[in-house]
């Protein structure tokens, strides 16, 4: 029997950055003033169900936290995100088919939104990439294969993953989701103010769309 390509994957946390323009660690941000649960809590949770490895790379700024999962620390997180994936697939990619790339910049995206990637990467595994997609718009997490690792490993750090995600835009399968979450980027206190604020408003929707359900089959 094949082994399940889905639990041969990885999904990599990067919280390796500085968060200069937030002025304290985004992982350590907590979703609203109602919610304790932090960023970086907020991902393990809605991540750690799928079966897959869970690992993070972790920035100087964290050491000697115990985060309860394989870390590696980035000792230079100035070189940015895809320097940071690379540590992340180097130390703990080896044996995976796939990475999923879970930044702690977008710690509300939804659990089924996860599933709905893992998924899609089992059914469509000769894809090079698998993105979600909200409303025509693409966002985060994405996931990338091993082949598509292994040639960004030798792409300038500076140009990111942009032109070779570009080049292989025909093997890009994208996966609709119904979760706005993945195009909220949280970079700046301004951004995560209106991330809380819209997280409250999607909130308020899917009780009021509940409770109609309840009263229709009532």
């Amino acid at each position: 029997m094949k082994q399940d390509l889905l639990d041969s994957g990885l999904i990599l946390i990067l919280t390796g950055g500085l968060s200069r323009r937030i002025g304290s660690p985004k992982a350590l941000l907590t979703l609203s003033s109602e919610d304790s649960t932090n960023f970086f809590q907020a991902i393990v949770k809605r991540t750690s169900g799928l079966g897959v490895q869970v690992a993070a790379v972790t920035s100087p700024q964290f050491r000697g936290t115990s985060f309860g999962l394989p870390t590696v620390e980035q000792s230079r997180p100035e070189e940015g995100q895809m320097s940071s994936l690379l540590l992340g697939w180097a130390a703990f990619g080896e044996d995976a088919h796939w990475v999923m790339v879970a930044l702690v910049d977008h710690p509300y995206v939804g659990e089924t939104t996860y599933r709905q990637l893992t998924e899609a990467r089992r059914r469509h595994p000769d894809a090079l990439l698998w993105t979600p997609c909200y409303e025509g718009r693409s966002g985060h997490p994405v996931i990338f294969s091993a082949a598509f690792m292994r040639e960004l490993k030798d792409f300038p750090l500076e140009h990111g993953a942009r032109p070779l995600v570009q080049k292989h835009a025909a093997r890009r399968r994208r996966v609709e989701v119904e979760d706005p979450a993945i195009l909220w980027d949280v970079d700046t206190l301004d951004d995560y103010q209106r991330a809380q604020e819209l997280q409250a408003k999607d909130l308020q929707g899917s009780r009021r769309v509940a409770s109609s359900s309840k009263d229709e089959t009532t």
